[in-house]
């Protein structure tokens, strides 16, 4: 059975620049856009970073994801929406998975990472090497 780390993967997300971590921002916002800025600052616990070149958003956060796997750390993908969650293996005994905020964030339900078994992701992660050498994509661990 698998658990939750507590905190999202470093690096990924910022205090946001609008409240500074406060939840209450300091300019820009007033009312219902006050409510449903700290919903999203909160929501997912930080604010995404992002600028107005998605394409340099997108190879920073690649890179990172390159920087994980490079360290042997395993990562899941779980297809959620439009895109993926996407989650780190940090310990296999007890299997401790770590959400990784890249791109939009997504998260899965939390019952479903408790029903993980270490052969899930033993078996997940042999699938996306197998795919990975068959389609020459990017490596993964």
């Amino acid at each position: 059975m698998a658990q939750l780390h507590p905190h999202p993967y470093p690096g990924f997300r910022s205090i946001c620049p609008a409240c500074k971590g406060t939840g209450k921002p300091t300019k820009g916002l007033a009312g219902a856009k006050v409510r449903s800025h700290c919903m999203t600052c909160f929501g997912a616990g930080y604010n995404p970073i992002h600028t107005d070149d998605w394409r340099a958003d997108y190879d920073r956060e690649q890179k990172l994801l390159d920087a994980i796997q490079k360290k042997g750390t395993p990562l899941l993908r779980f297809g959620v929406g439009d895109g993926k969650a996407i989650y780190a293996v940090v310990s296999t005994n007890p299997l401790i998975l770590q959400h990784v905020p890249a791109g939009d964030g997504y998260r899965i339900p939390y019952a479903m990472i408790r029903g993980l078994r270490l052969a899930d992701v033993k078996s997940m992660v042999a699938s996306e090497r197998s795919l990975n050498r068959l389609f020459g994509r990017r490596k993964a661990d």
